[in-house]
């Protein structure tokens, strides 16, 4: 019961804005922030890294190398593109599983990541991928490559359905509950010297797991009493934009 993960993302749009700054920059700053965070929640907590596709395969293989020592449960688009050969590439130099697909629109693309090792973790989404009907193709290919399922992306009240409907369902995202969540956290003045320490970038997005599913007026108090301080590395300012926290559910709901 309770949280037992998080997620937070790394490269910040590296790739796109390698123009304003050097992308060698930019995961430096993330080796930094993983493990402040790992630091900050210790050992028992799964701890994920997402790269919203923004780094290149050099600077994705350097950045998961310098962090593989923080324990990380899975690194999701960790490549510009999904590129399925430098993933598989990427897989082979690293020993943080990979995971990606919230993105993908066609079945044949999770067909090739699988066939080309390229992933231990595909995650269709029903509205992005085809609805219910492709997503279970999917489900069955990944079940056949002994290859993970999870949700990735919104619309979790869509994705739900599919993952309670499957044998081989995983987790789900979250994302209205915890900004819902995190938005009562400020109006209440609860942010402060208890959300902040430094140094930590400004635009983390934060994604906590749930192994439950709480209401939202109880997430709060479930992050402060579960995973103590771990809003900690968020870094909050008055004038700074709202970090986001992205509760994950399984579908052990059925």
């Amino acid at each position: 019961n309770g949280f037992t993960g998080l997620k937070m993302t790394v490269g910040d749009g590296a790739n796109r804005n390698k123009n304003d700054r050097p992308i060698g920059e930019v995961i430096k700053e993330d080796m930094q922030r993983v493990r402040t965070v790992r630091e900050t929640v210790g050992n028992e907590i799964d701890l994920y890294v997402d790269g919203n596709c923004n780094l290149d395969p050099f600077h994705s293989v350097k950045l998961a190398q310098a962090i593989e020592q923080y324990d990380i449960a899975f690194f999701e688009e960790p490549i510009t593109q999904n590129d399925v050969h430098q993933m598989a590439d990427m897989r082979r130099r690293t020993s943080i599983p990979l995971a990606c697909g919230q993105n993908e629109g066609l079945a044949f693309r999770f067909r090739d990541m699988m066939v080309a090792g390229a992933v231990d973790v595909v995650q269709p989404n029903v509205v992005i991928t085809g609805g219910y009907t492709q997503c279970s193709k999917i489900a069955g290919m990944a079940e056949a490559f002994n290859v993970g399922l999870d949700n990735g992306g919104a619309w979790p009240h869509f994705n739900m359905h599919l993952h309670a409907g499957l044998a081989n369902g995983g987790l789900i995202e979250m994302h209205y509950l915890a900004i819902e969540s995190l938005t009562a956290c400020r109006n209440r003045r609860m942010v402060g010297s208890l959300y902040r320490i430094n140094p930590v970038s400004d635009s983390a997005l934060m994604k906590v797991r749930s192994r439950n599913s709480a209401p939202s007026h109880y997430l709060v108090v479930a992050v402060n009493n579960r995973l103590k301080n771990t809003l900690n590395f968020c870094n909050f300012r008055s004038t700074e934009r709202l970090s986001v926290f992205t509760l994950f559910a399984t579908s052990s709901w059925r």
